[in-house]
């Protein structure tokens, strides 16, 4: 394979009916996949910074939120629409933190308060 990708891709290709076409569009699917997640990263961060001001208990679950997000992203379950994607990340986030007793809380936010101080 090393020694002739270019005969190595072409045996794979008529082995298992792909073209040169279908080659090229994978391709470029894989080029535009970094872009279109730099898009819904910045649209979700200016959807976040516009909900934050009309949430008042956003504060106590922004973190719980990124993480989710960031969960659905990893697991590909996100959606493309920023709005929907944040919504259940909230919902998910205050349904979690409800389980929680008053000094599990204090104890997850402290533990995130120094891991923010202290990067690994």
């Amino acid at each position: 394979m090393d020694a002739n990708p270019a005969a190595t891709l072409t045996w794979l290709a008529s082995n298992y009916g792909l073209t040169p076409q279908h080659l090229v569009q994978y391709w470029n699917s894989q080029q535009a996949q970094p872009q279109h997640h730099a898009a819904y990263n910045a649209a979700l961060e200016q959807e976040i910074n516009r909900v934050a001001s009309t949430l008042e208990d956003f504060d106590n679950h922004g973190d719980d939120i990124l993480e989710i997000v960031e969960a659905m992203n990893r697991n590909g379950k996100r959606s493309n629409n920023v709005i929907n994607d944040l919504r259940s990340a909230y919902k998910e986030a205050v349904r979690r933190n409800s389980k929680l007793t008053p000094d599990q809380r204090t104890h997850k936010q402290m533990s995130r308060t120094y891991d923010r101080l202290n990067p690994k």
